[in-house]
């Protein structure tokens, strides 16, 4: 075969369509596309080597431009897809899981499943990554296994009451609310860690970038533990009674709860006080969540409502009424709102996006709908990066396929669900190393990164530094400022004066006046390098013991000082004296008698 035969044996070969759009060749066109797209302008430049030159930066502008289109048609879709009705007049939330499985593949068919658990599940926790789901049992059994392969990490019976699960930094470690304190298991099932600084707790919450695990519970207090080095990092008492709802906001990791009042409160570890409180509901609040972007928040509460809230304007979107009591809501990646009510699972679709741009309080269709005949629903997770729901109800755990509700373009810096061993080690060193500190968490973002400049009149956070203001010469020094002997010459009198009105013969008196007057002097010297400018005149009263008394009643009274013991023994002897002669005076004076305890005194 000669080589003109090869070559055209090669040109009758098809070519793949999709490999040569996304291939990245600078003069390549359109599959089956013959035009010229170079510009005429560019042709009839006479220079032959700048016309060369503008239609290679042409051809490279237009290769990088279809780089672009291709990478976002193929990779990065604009909106997920999901089931599409044919006409206006076909309802989706008509079709049930039979008729999902049949149009889907077989490895998306084998995502949904029906798990039979004694006593029903009450609790669900998805790892970062989607690829382990962990479960709690009223009665205390608690399991943790690989959905997508169906291997069981761990199944245990702790026999006590369970209310809350949460997988710590990765899936070899999770968090279990007890009756009493929270546990820490691994993947195997062996109890790694106790903390009773968590009383009675109900509700789990942590916080990846800052390794923060958060409860709350009965006790009305909200605490956060550091699992990186377990210390407990903040505690705040919310005074608003038992917590009946907990959620976390994924960009700025405020946590907001939810209480019998119907009120939803925002709380970080720096401030020992609520940020925001919102009257949500006129009952207590059953259920809140966060969407992917941190902001909408969507509540449920015992009254049968279901509202969406706006937390940049804190604008109540809109309203919708349940059928029965609502047992919990979440949203998706994709902010599918899930709804359990009752013995229902309901799956709203672009709800935020349509109230936002119609503002209507209608009830809205329902995207898709399940029933769980005889069977209480409890809790609802949507699984990360997968269009899957896990349900738990009385009866057990049920995975149901919920097109179009998973982000299917993870990004592996911050959780691969396809990482090994290794991989994963590394994670976790890296994730200590980047931890934030609890700190930074600020209910607004904006905080951060800016500056609190002291010349900012607009910032009222902004620290002024006063400085030391020094009297002018030729002014003269403040009556307050003053020394004990110029307040005397001030008010014309002479030190002899006051020596001639003091009793020579009590030598107490002369001895408190020495002290009053020492203390006088430290304490203007005190002000005086402190830089005060002016103080407040105090009007003293001359008598017997004043200063010392004042010097003794001092705000640090928990610092022992040399001089303060040498000063209370010396009034405690006066204050011997003094009773010791008006005994004597008046004859009550009791002789001593002798005891035995006398041998133990000095």
């Amino acid at each position: 075969m000669t080589g003109n035969q090869q070559k055209s044996k090669q040109s009758k070969q098809p070519k793949d369509s999709q490999l040569a759009s996304i291939s990245n060749g600078l003069n390549r066109r359109r599959p089956g596309s013959t035009e010229d797209t170079t510009p005429d302008h560019l042709k009839s430049i006479p220079n032959r080597k700048l016309r060369n030159k503008l239609i290679r930066q042409h051809n490279y502008q237009q290769a990088s431009q279809r780089a672009i289109a291709d990478y976002q048609h193929y990779l990065l879709p604009d909106s997920s897809n999901g089931i599409q009705p044919e006409h206006p007049l076909e309802r989706t939330y008509k079709l049930n899981q039979s008729h999902i499985k049949d149009a889907v593949a077989v490895s998306t068919a084998q995502k949904s499943f029906s798990l039979s658990i004694q006593s029903g599940v009450n609790a669900l926790s998805y790892s970062n990554d989607g690829r382990n789901l962990a479960f709690t049992a009223p009665h205390g059994r608690i399991a943790s296994f690989d959905p997508t392969l169906g291997r069981l990490h761990t199944d245990i019976n702790t026999h006590e009451h369970t209310s809350a699960i949460t997988y710590l930094h990765n899936s070899s470690m999770m968090a279990v609310a007890q009756s009493k304190y929270v546990y820490i298991y691994d993947n195997q099932g062996l109890e790694l860690h106790k903390l009773p600084d968590h009383i009675e707790p109900r509700h789990l919450q942590f916080l990846p970038h800052h390794f923060l695990l958060a409860s709350a519970g009965h006790t009305g207090w909200l605490k956060w533990q550091d699992v990186s080095t377990g210390a407990m990092v903040a505690q705040t008492r919310t005074r608003l009674g038992p917590t009946t709802a907990m959620a976390q906001n994924r960009t700025n990791a405020i946590l907001s709860l939810g209480s019998s009042n119907g009120t939803v409160s925002f709380y970080s570890p720096s401030t020992p006080h609520a940020h925001v409180k919102l009257q949500a509901h006129r009952g207590g609040v059953r259920s809140i969540d966060h969407d992917r972007q941190g902001r909408y928040l969507a509540s449920a509460g015992a009254d049968g409502m279901v509202k969406l809230w706006d937390m940049r304007m804190w604008r109540e979107l809109t309203t919708f009424r349940a059928r029965n009591q609502i047992a919990d809501i979440s949203f998706s990646d994709t902010d599918m709102l899930a709804v359990g009510w009752g013995n229902h699972a309901y799956v709203y679709r672009d709800l935020l996006q349509q109230q936002v741009d119609n503002g209507s309080s209608s009830t809205p269709t329902p995207y898709l709908t399940h029933h769980f005949s005889g069977r209480n629903v409890n809790k609802v997770a949507f699984c990360p990066y997968e269009d899957v729901l896990s349900v738990g109800h009385a009866g057990g755990l049920d995975n149901l396929l919920i097109p179009g509700a998973g982000e299917g373009n993870y990004d592996s810096l911050e959780a691969d669900p396809f990482e090994g061993k290794g991989a994963r080690r590394e994670r976790e060193v890296r994730q200590l190393l980047d931890k934030i500190q609890p700190d930074l968490i600020t209910f607004n973002d904006n905080v951060l990164g800016g500056l609190h400049l002291q010349h900012d009149n607009n910032n009222p956070n902004a620290k002024k530094v006063q400085g030391k203001k020094t009297r002018p010469v030729g002014t003269p020094k403040p009556f307050a400022q003053m020394s004990r002997s110029e307040r005397l010459r001030a008010n014309g009198m002479g030190e002899s004066d006051e020596e001639e009105g003091d009793d020579g013969d009590d030598q107490a008196d002369d001895d408190a006046d020495d002290a009053e007057g020492m203390l006088d002097e430290l304490d203007t010297q005190h002000h005086d390098d402190m830089g005060r400018a002016q103080l407040k005149q105090k009007k003293k009263m001359r008598g017997r013991n004043t200063s010392t008394k004042k010097y003794l009643a001092r705000k640090r009274k928990n610092v022992v000082e040399p001089s303060q013991l040498a000063l209370k023994a010396k009034l405690a002897k006066e204050k011997a004296d003094i009773e010791a002669n008006v005994a004597n005076r008046r004859g009550t004076n009791t002789p001593h008698q002798p005891s035995a305890l006398d041998r133990f005194t000095k």
